[in-house]
């Protein structure tokens, strides 16, 4: 980030807060956001300087808001897990506005929740236990003496520099319900079972990642498991069915009925700004706040604090469809499916709201289930890859048609009309783009296996064993088929010896997690032709065609 960017967001943030904290009517309002507005108004000032708005919400918001903030996936498609570093960061936040308010919520949070969190940054162990030591697996940073007893048990950090923030709370814990204490601990100290170890915290860790996954799906949300399931199945379908596609596959079907349920669930609840919420966690629904009741909040105070989150765009009053924002290079002409939205928008609303909902699945389904350039999508990646590849699979049927003009329109409106609508499309999109890294790997291990190639390399050895190192070591194909791209781009490097660099430049965008489009091959490989590493998301049936020529040609571009 910038240094003025950084400054005006700075600038953005302390103003806002002057402005909240200027009204008698933040308690009250705090307490009508819901989570995803509430989250994206922590993250807009900072968790750190957040404590005096988290002060003000209820347990059943922190619920929803730490169901998002404290879990996290490194590797999409896998099942988001609890991460302690976050925690830890919250936990520093509670403990700022009071360690009796810090007690006090976690308390009401539950035991589960609890030992889910805490039970991941200490080990504890029964004062006089003579069994396996659980102390084992402690880090090398860990002073052992760093430790603290708390009446049968004795508490020791994982990490010593996160002993002072722990500490506190399981004090003020124990000062606050010292038998909840004691029931949190004896979950988290390990138990000789057989010839191991279990905890209770173990076995609440798997069962609690499961039911969150099921919790979020029947919210309308797009899992990790739910997103790789719809996209390996649109890989592997073949195209023919695809294309013969008249309803929602399984995994979109439900999403849709899901989001549904969700959103009738939901229609009672009024707010501005809302995207996707939580239910109340099924466990915890018993719970009931305690708060004192805020003083209520008149009409003109509460469009006078909606008004400033809306100038720092955390609500929206009528929020711009960014799946439709055009494309990456504004140079570029509008792409064919875009354009027909932007004419839907305008004549059926209704049918246009649908085929948005549509994107906004799909690019969902992009961030939580694929990889791009060795990390996850961002939310507007995310939208313009799914607006792209569903062009891709637009253009694609309009071929396979074999439609005159006049009568082009009138099929792509057809297309949109109803589900599967931008669903199958994208599916069609998924799967050509998909097939680009083999497809590229096969031509360009034909090109380099090819007799007149190795007769001309016969008396240069030395280049022929780095070509056969390049592709066979380890094999080219099988590092494609398990996703190692970055492995694949390292052996591309060794192929410059042979191989126009450019030419190289482009198969490492080509092969890769989320193939692009690259622009050298609308420059040229053409001798003194200039080089450029710029791409853009696959769009067009043309791409592909300037993508088979290339790799047609690859014999032509070896420096032999």
């Amino acid at each position: 980030m910038d240094k003025p960017h950084q400054l005006t967001k700075q600038q953005s943030s302390k103003q806002l807060l002057k402005t909240l904290h200027d009204s008698p009517a933040l308690p009250a309002f705090i307490k009508t956001l819901n989570a995803p507005v509430l989250q994206r108004l922590i993250d807009h000032v900072g968790l750190r300087d957040a404590g005096a708005l988290v002060a003000l919400t209820t347990t059943q918001q922190l619920r929803e808001v730490f169901e998002v903030a404290l879990w996290k996936t490194l590797i999409p498609g896998q099942a988001e897990a609890p991460r302690p570093e976050m925690f830890l960061e919250w936990l520093d936040v509670l403990l700022e506005v009071s360690p009796a308010f810090a007690a006090q919520r976690l308390i009401e949070l539950g035991g589960d929740f609890v030992v889910l969190h805490v039970g991941q940054l200490i080990r504890v162990r029964e004062q006089g236990f003579d069994g396996p030591d659980p102390d084992v697996d402690f880090s090398d940073d860990v002073d052992v003496e760093v430790q603290e007893a708390f009446d049968s048990y004795i508490v020791t950090p994982i990490h010593e520099d996160e002993w002072d923030s722990i500490r506190t709370t399981l004090v003020e814990l124990g000062n606050e319900d010292a038998s909840f204490l004691q029931h949190v601990l004896a979950r988290c100290c390990p138990t000789v079972s057989t010839s191991f170890i279990v905890s209770d915290g173990e076995e609440l860790l798997r069962d609690e990642t499961h039911a969150r996954e099921q919790r979020r799906e029947r919210s309308g949300f797009v899992t990790p498991q739910m997103a790789t399931r719809f996209l390996s199945a649109a890989k592997q379908a073949s195209i023919e069915d695809l294309v013969a596609l008249r309803n929602y596959d399984d995994v979109s079907h439900r999403y849709f009925e899901q989001l549904t349920t969700a959103a009738n669930a939901a229609a009672t609840t009024v707010t501005r700004g809302s995207t996707q919420t939580d239910p109340p966690s099924e466990a915890n629904a018993h719970l009931q706040d305690d708060d004192q009741e805020a003083s209520p909040i008149s009409g003109t105070q509460r469009r006078a604090l909606e008004a400033a989150l809306v100038r720092a765009e955390i609500i929206r009053n009528d929020p711009p469809p960014l799946l439709l924002s055009g494309p990456e290079d504004s140079r570029e002409p509008t792409i064919a499916l875009q354009s027909h939205l932007d004419r839907l928008q305008l004549r059926h609303p209704a049918m246009f709201s649908a085929r948005l909902g549509e994107l906004i699945f799909l690019a969902n389904v992009l961030m939580a289930g694929s990889w791009y350039q060795n990390a996850r999508f961002s939310e507007p990646d995310a939208a313009q890859a799914a607006l792209a590849c569903a062009n891709l699979g637009l253009e694609y049927l309009l071929k396979q048609q074999h439609l005159s003009a006049a009568t082009r329109t009138d099929f792509i409106e057809e297309t949109l009309a109803e589900p599967p609508g931008i669903v199958r499309l994208f599916q069609i999109g998924w799967q050509l783009t998909q097939a680009l890294p083999l497809r590229c790997a096969n031509a360009l291990l034909d090109t380099l296996r090819a007799d007149n190639v190795r007769n001309q390399l016969k008396h240069k050895r030395w280049m022929l064993e780095e070509i056969e190192s390049a592709i066979n070591d380890p094999d080219l194909i099988s590092l494609i088929k398990q996703g190692e791209f970055e492995d694949v781009s390292d052996n591309l490097v060794m192929l410059t010896l042979i191989l126009d660099p450019r030419a190289c430049q482009c198969l490492r965008i080509l092969i890769a997690d989320f193939p692009r489009y690259p622009l050298q091959l609308d420059v040229g490989l053409q001798h003194a032709t200039s080089a450029t590493r710029e791409s853009q998301y696959l769009k067009s049936m043309r791409q592909l065609e300037t993508i088979e020529a290339f790799l047609d040609d690859l014999d032509g571009l070896l420096k032999i």
